[in-house]
């Protein structure tokens, strides 16, 4: 709902004005864990709490990160500050939206978006077989959305992992899994998409047939390839 949405941010913003430098903890005054953070989190774990389907793994981590940064950046050798900080600015905006537009897909407050910062986010959701699939259906979206628009320059990758009530008493153990799996998916940009990159079934390849499909240009770089 929107107005629970605006409500919730509305809060968030409220709690990050007066509780970030208030310590979460009345006990243990060597905590550096404010109330705002506490608070956030506790929200956003009671939420995959309450929607998750596996009581074994009830949360789903999603990672992203923008791959091709250094090269975007500095592309075409530009060195006038104004063009690299724009630049920067772009792949931050990037981020800022897929973020926000994962939130929308799942429908949940901004309270899961647990970091968002150079060129990478993570989002915590119910772990559900009916979000795996709407995480599937969005990730094929968002490169396909990129490979119209960047022809594989810059990419988004995304990567989830299942997690247990473990989660919120040792995060780095996850988040360094999570962070294997998506160096690992960085070396496999637009996998799922391959087919529609090629327009063709790969599975089902015809060098014959899939040379009607190419340009007369294309068919003359081909047959300057080494044999």
């Amino acid at each position: 709902d929107i107005s629970i949405s605006a409500f919730v941010d509305s809060l968030l913003f409220l709690y990050e004005k007066y509780l970030v430098y208030v310590n979460s903890s009345l006990v243990d005054k060597e905590s550096d864990i404010s109330l705002y953070d506490h608070a956030k989190t506790v929200a956003a774990l009671s939420v995959c709490k309450e929607f998750s389907d596996d009581t074994e793994k009830p949360f789903l981590i999603v990672t992203a990160d923008v791959s091709g940064i250094q090269s975007f950046i500095y592309a075409e050798n530009e060195s006038k500050s104004k063009r690299l900080r724009g630049r920067s600015f772009y792949v931050g905006l990037l981020t800022e939206l897929f973020s926000d537009y994962l939130l929308e897909k799942f429908r949940l407050p901004r309270t899961n978006l647990l970091m968002n910062g150079g060129g990478h986010f993570v989002v915590i959701l119910p772990n559900s077989q009916e979000n795996r699939d709407k995480l599937s259906d969005f990730q094929w979206e968002v490169q396909s959305w990129f490979y119209k628009n960047f022809k594989g320059d810059i990419n988004l990758v995304i990567k989830s992992l299942q997690a247990s009530d473990e989660l919120y008493m040792n995060f780095p153990k996850w988040y360094n899994e999570i962070s294997s799996k998506l160096i690992e998916g960085k070396k496999q940009k637009s996998v799922d998409n391959l087919n529609e990159i090629f327009m063709y079934d790969l599975d089902k390849m015809n060098v014959d047939e899939y040379k009607t499909t190419l340009t007369k240009e294309q068919l003359s770089e081909m047959e300057t390839f080494p044999t």
